[in-house]
């Protein structure tokens, strides 16, 4: 059994948890109205990728108001026209610096790099080999 399906055998149960959680959703929703595809695959999307990267059960499907939810939507919700300026003008970063805008919330931005610090130590800590898809794809950016 190579490292790849030992991953998929970690990572299956995760993702079926979390697809339970949307098919419980759907029961309580009214069929013969309208949904909203993003408000409600949303939160099944985070939890799948948050527990298959992060070993992290967030259950944002029954808590949206959980605190990772709500940070990141604050962040996926982020002004365009500051990325526009510092692309036509790369020296207009200084200017917004200066006047305190923020590509995102800086709040929401510290929250999630607590997060990765503390996975990070967490990681340096831990003797046993680790298999969640961020310590994969993500190693030359944080555990270097």
């Amino acid at each position: 059994m190579n490292q790849d399906d030992l991953f998929f055998l970690k990572v299956f149960p995760l993702v079926t948890r979390s697809t339970e959680r949307l098919v419980e959703s759907l029961a309580t929703k009214d069929l013969n109205q309208p949904v909203d595809i993003k408000q409600f695959f949303g939160p099944y999307s985070l939890d799948v990728v948050t527990s298959a990267s992060f070993s992290v059960d967030t259950d944002s499907i029954n808590r949206p108001d959980d605190p990772l939810v709500a940070h990141l939507k604050k962040i996926m919700n982020f002004r365009l026209w500051p990325i526009m300026l510092l692309l036509l003008f790369p020296a207009m970063a200084k200017l917004c610096k200066l006047l305190k805008v923020d590509l995102m919330p800086k709040a929401s931005t510290d929250f999630f790099f607590n997060i990765i610090k503390k996975f990070k130590d967490q990681h340096h800590t831990e003797q046993s080999v680790n298999f969640p898809a961020f310590t994969h794809t993500s190693n030359i950016f944080f555990w270097s």
